[in-house]
């Protein structure tokens, strides 16, 4: 399958589909900082979803401004009003540029504007201790089923002091999450058969 992970840096997810064989990439306006730079493209998210050719777009936008945790500071204000109005205009391009979509978010407003979320996962559901409660909207993907509970959990990230890496180690995708995501879809029949060397898209120099 033709995988698009949009907001991603880390490229966790990326790697995963990729030791599976996928051809996926990771989009984000800045650089990566994962172990696949020339498997990144630095661009704009939307311009990505309409140019290219995906089976499959898995996207985690900004959620500073939408999670339920930033009620106190965001609640009624214009930052709010334009995460919202961004996302959904993200979520409906991405379904109209791919056949199955995952967006990922924390507890969020977005329940109010595109509907309860499909899934709601754990990192302690797929080998990880900790808690952090993060939902799936899905469009035309099954449900990612736990693949190792851990009893002992903690709050580690929720915890973790205030740094500048703070914000991109708390958004950052558990290993065991991805894994699942890429066993689990991985096993799909791609959708658009647009092979991955005839996708304009990708044949741009636009990679770190």
């Amino acid at each position: 399958m033709n995988v698009l992970v949009a907001y991603e840096r880390s490229q966790v997810i990326t790697q995963q589909f990729r030791e599976r064989g996928h051809q996926a990439y990771s989009c984000d306006l800045l650089p990566s900082y994962g172990n696949l730079p020339q498997y990144h493209i630095i661009n704009d998210a939307h311009v990505v979803m309409k140019e290219g050719f995906w089976d499959l777009i898995i996207m985690h936008p900004p959620c500073t401004f939408t999670c339920l945790s930033g009620n106190g500071y965001y609640a009624g204000s214009n930052e709010r009003r334009q995460a919202i109005a961004y996302i959904i205009e993200t979520w409906t391009l991405a379904c109209n540029c791919s056949p199955r979509v995952c967006l990922e978010q924390p507890k969020s407003v977005l329940s109010k504007y595109i509907g309860k979320p499909s899934q709601v996962i754990h990192p302690w559901q797929f080998g990880h201790p900790e808690k952090k409660e993060t939902w799936l909207w899905l469009r035309r993907l099954p449900r990612i089923k736990p693949t190792n509970i851990v009893r002992e959990r903690s709050l580690r990230l929720t915890n973790y002091p205030k740094s500048k890496e703070r914000s991109a180690i708390r958004s950052q995708t558990f290993t065991g999450i991805a894994e699942a995501m890429s066993s689990q879809w991985g096993i799909l029949n791609a959708i658009r058969g647009v092979a991955h060397d005839k996708n304009p898209f990708l044949q741009l120099s636009l990679f770190n």
